[in-house]
């Protein structure tokens, strides 16, 4: 019974961080390349969660279709923010606390937008699968649990191949390392900019899909964008991998602590586990285990 439990916390864990890792990847890629930390991140989460659930509902289609509309109406919207909200700004060569300052009232513009327009109401997707739960050998197992797990693996397999093996993601990574010298060499950084914030959206796409799937939909659901940060820090900021293990590692810690202690402790341990990276190993997951980071760690 105890094997069983502890078996059943795994698996939730590994799901809900490997949302986590979708949302910090996206958040990652975009620290990486401009070097701020987008919370506008938490926006378009929240608003693709409301769009699946608006297309679902309305055309009576199953999750692929569903799942699609997401990913495309995530990056949209991200690159929309991208030109309104942080262009103008990168274009001026102002400082990057504009960037971060912009995107927090981004953030809370939308949230309030949605709560005036909808009220603070949660809404529940139809069933978009055709079996909520498995049972196998003891253990209840949600459908959407071992989809999200699913599409995460397949989406971060590849983001992978399109930064390592395309011309766009070799652009990318070229601009994470310097912003302006790709620029000398004939890139379109503009160009670089708006795939990276496509991308980050359509992962944001299909983390809101699945948390509305699984968490209801709600105006503050974009605030999930914290875990995305503390995964961020944990893993090293700027590193795509350590941005994937750390969020792996949140949300087995944060399963555990919930199931075995109480959720209300939860919160306070993931900030806890932040504050001593930071304090003791800044560069995180990334810096224990050798990984690339995008970011340099400057001293006082």
């Amino acid at each position: 019974m105890v094997k069983c439990l502890l078996l059943q916390q795994i698996i939730n864990g590994l799901s809900l961080g490997s949302v986590y890792a979708l949302i910090a990847v996206g958040f990652a890629l975009v620290f990486s390349i401009l070097k701020f930390s987008n919370f506008s991140h938490g926006s378009v989460i929240m608003l693709s969660a409301y769009l699946g659930l608006w297309f679902s509902n309305n055309f009576n289609v199953g999750l692929l279709p569903t799942l699609l509309v997401c990913i495309l109406g995530g990056g949209t919207l991200a690159v929309i923010i991208e030109k309104i909200g942080f262009k103008p700004i990168r274009d001026k060569e102002g400082p990057l606390i504009y960037l971060f300052v912009v995107s927090i009232a981004i953030s809370m513009f939308l949230q309030y937008l949605m709560t005036a327009l909808l009220g603070g109401r949660f809404f529940i997707y139809k069933p978009l699968l055709k079996t909520s739960a498995w049972r196998v050998a003891g253990l209840t197992i949600p459908v959407v649990n071992l989809a999200m797990l699913g599409a995460s693996v397949i989406a971060l397999a590849i983001l992978l191949y399109v930064l390592y093996r395309t011309t766009i993601g070799i652009a990318i990574r070229a601009a994470s390392t310097d912003l302006f010298t790709p620029n000398l060499l004939g890139i379109n950084i503009d160009l670089v900019v708006s795939v990276t914030f496509f991308i980050s959206g359509a992962l944001a796409g299909i983390s809101g899909l699945f948390l509305g799937m699984s968490l209801n939909v709600y105006p503050q659901l974009g605030g999930l964008v914290m875990k995305a940060f503390i995964a961020t820090v944990i893993g090293g900021l700027g590193s795509l991998g350590g941005a994937v293990i750390a969020s792996f590692m949140l949300g087995l810690l944060e399963t555990m602590i919930t199931a075995y202690i109480g959720g209300a402790v939860t919160p306070m341990v993931s900030f806890a586990v932040m504050i001593l990276f930071l304090l003791f190993k800044p560069e995180g997951v990334a810096g224990l285990l050798g990984l690339s980071s995008g970011t340099t760690t400057q001293k006082l």
